[in-house]
């Protein structure tokens, strides 16, 4: 969790936290004497926070920066804890400001982030699933479909070869009883021819 304290050098980083992330900003200014009772509290809660694994910030913004926040940055008064949700005034904090209070306000915020941000994950990996289910599905058909038209070719290609056969076999066919009907044709006027000859010689 990162824990920042605001200065001129930072407030770009700031506004970029500011907008994308779940942040607790303390407003506080060195005059104030209710800001100045809060700081070793603070510092404490600040110390606690800074080691921890949640998702989020806090942050420290000191009157002289306020004007560079882009945010809504109005507040009525001094110290003004303030929780932002991607760029959003959720709330400010009215509760006692002693170390307990203020870190049960934190822990319920950062742990509700926790939360919501284990259930976006959670949502997120189930639509990646279905997306690559739907991906491997579409996969699977578009195989089927190639093997299928590979099929549908090779069937295509059997019957063309089975129709040149049968065409080429009945030709040869026809070609064979042509060839039959002459050669029995020229027999027969052999025979008769034969038959006509013998004839005259005994006439």
């Amino acid at each position: 969790m990162k824990v920042i304290y605001a200065n001129k050098d930072n407030m770009g980083l700031i506004n970029s936290i500011l907008n994308k992330n779940n942040v607790v900003v303390f407003f506080t200014a060195p005059w104030c004497g209710h800001c100045k009772n809060l700081k070793p509290v603070m510092e404490n809660v600040f110390g606690r926070f800074k080691n921890m694994s949640n998702t989020g910030s806090i942050v420290n913004v000191s009157e002289h920066e306020m004007p560079r926040i882009t945010l809504d940055n109005k507040i009525d008064g001094f110290p003004t804890i303030r929780h932002y949700n991607n760029g959003n005034k959720v709330n400010d904090y009215s509760g006692m400001r002693d170390e307990k209070s203020l870190t049960n306000y934190l822990v319920k915020i950062f742990e509700e982030n926790k939360m919501q941000n284990m259930i976006r994950e959670k949502k997120t990996k189930k639509k990646a699933k279905r997306k690559s289910r739907r991906r491997s599905f579409i996969k699977s058909l578009k195989k089927v479909k190639r093997k299928m038209k590979s099929k549908s070719k090779l069937i295509k290609k059997i019957k063309n070869a089975f129709k040149k056969n049968t065409k080429k076999a009945s030709k040869t066919k026809k070609a064979s009883k042509t060839k039959k009907a002459s050669k029995t044709k020229k027999a027969s006027k052999k025979k008769k021819a034969k038959a006509k000859k013998k004839l005259n010689i005994q006439a």
